[in-house]
């Protein structure tokens, strides 16, 4: 009996979705402190993926996510403002997965330049 329940416990995949910009955003406003905490770690953690991708991508010689200068900085409370305003310009980034909308806004606020092909007269 042990061993069936074993094999059920390890071939059941969740099946959940990856929480909406507008969803999480709801839950953020109605979390406790600690609950916020938990979020904001989130959110870092979205971040620090999305900046270790495009450490990658500048490696391999393409174009990364979004470009950032050293200089500049989004705190967690920013980057939460820059999800809203991304909503309120479409709202279909509010249905869109969270991680989604984040990457959607640090792209549209920190657009990469074209690179000019070699040869290209301009």
């Amino acid at each position: 009996m042990r061993i069936i329940l074993c094999l059920a416990l390890m071939l059941a995949t969740p099946a959940h979705a990856e929480t909406t910009a507008i969803d999480f955003l709801k839950q953020y406003e109605k979390a406790s402190d600690d609950g916020k905490r938990w979020l904001v770690g989130y959110i870092t953690g979205l971040v620090t993926g999305f900046g270790w991708t495009n450490t990658t991508l500048k490696v391999q010689g393409r174009t990364p996510l979004y470009c950032m200068s050293d200089e500049e900085a989004v705190d967690d409370e920013e980057l939460l403002i820059m999800v809203r305003q991304a909503i309120k310009k479409d709202r279909q980034v509010g249905h869109a997965p969270f991680g989604m909308a984040v990457l959607a806004s640090l792209s549209r606020r920190f657009p990469c330049k074209k690179k000019k092909k070699r040869g290209s007269k301009r």
